[in-house]
């Protein structure tokens, strides 16, 4: 990553280059890819992981502080992301979310979701290390013991080998995704709760999910409410004496 200073009618803005020497984006989904939930590559069997998050993320944060985010990429030839922002921004006296400070809000919702505890065992099927660290942690607060598979092929091996109360099954993993894991289980005659952890949140999705053998749905990013309510419905709660 390449860090500098750039002078704009007078302002002072840093720019932040990221280059990679990867595949590279095709043109036609360039623009694409800074929308929520979007990937280059969009089979449920992927190369690569991630949500389809990061980059509009990263996109409307530069936005909010004056600034930008663009891609300089050929395919084959790998890509740069660029996002430029002032200098001079002071960010805690920007309102990113209507004057709330972000920290204080996290570490709130936190608190109410580590007041209700559960007990069981929780598979979750997600290849995205960042998401795993994330689903571990929010779930293990809350009482439960939480094992990671990192792709659809370890979470059936899983599945077989060891006893759960609740599987969260990712839906686009490499090896074998979702649908293929999920119907694996039910073909073996299993009925554990599993239900799909997916971005994929258009119309028809959750039909979709359904159809094949999930239980349930919870979309991407989650929802702390539908977490508590998938949690509610599958896992047990502590007992007042434990």
């Amino acid at each position: 990553m390449n860090v500098s200073l750039e002078n704009r009618n007078g302002e002072e803005y840093i720019r932040f280059d990221v280059e990679d020497t990867g595949i590279g984006i095709p043109a036609d989904k360039q623009t694409e890819i800074f929308e929520s939930f979007t990937q280059a590559d969009g089979s449920h069997t992927r190369k690569y992981g991630g949500t389809g998050l990061g980059l509009a993320i990263t996109k409307k944060l530069a936005e909010l502080l004056g600034g930008s985010l663009t891609l300089t990429s050929e395919e084959g030839s790998g890509s740069v992301f660029s996002m430029v922002i002032p200098a001079n921004v002071d960010i805690n006296s920007e309102s990113v979310l209507d004057g709330t400070n972000v920290t204080d809000q996290i570490e709130s919702e936190g608190k109410k979701m580590e007041k209700v505890q559960y007990s069981g065992r929780v598979l979750v099927a997600e290849d995205v290390k960042g998401n795993q660290m994330l689903i571990k942690t929010i779930l293990g607060k809350m009482g439960l013991d939480v094992t990671i598979a990192p792709d659809g092929k370890e979470a059936l091996d899983l599945a077989c080998q060891e006893e759960f109360d609740l599987v969260l099954m990712d839906i686009q993993m490499p090896k074998m995704n979702g649908y293929e894991a999920t119907q694996a289980i039910r073909n073996k005659g299993m009925t554990i709760p599993v239900v799909a952890l997916t971005a994929n949140v258009m119309k028809g999705d959750r039909e979709k999910c359904l159809s094949i053998g999930c239980d349930d749905y919870l979309g991407k990013p989650i929802d702390q409410k539908e977490l508590r309510r998938i949690l509610d419905a599958y896992v047990p709660l502590k007992s007042a004496s434990a």
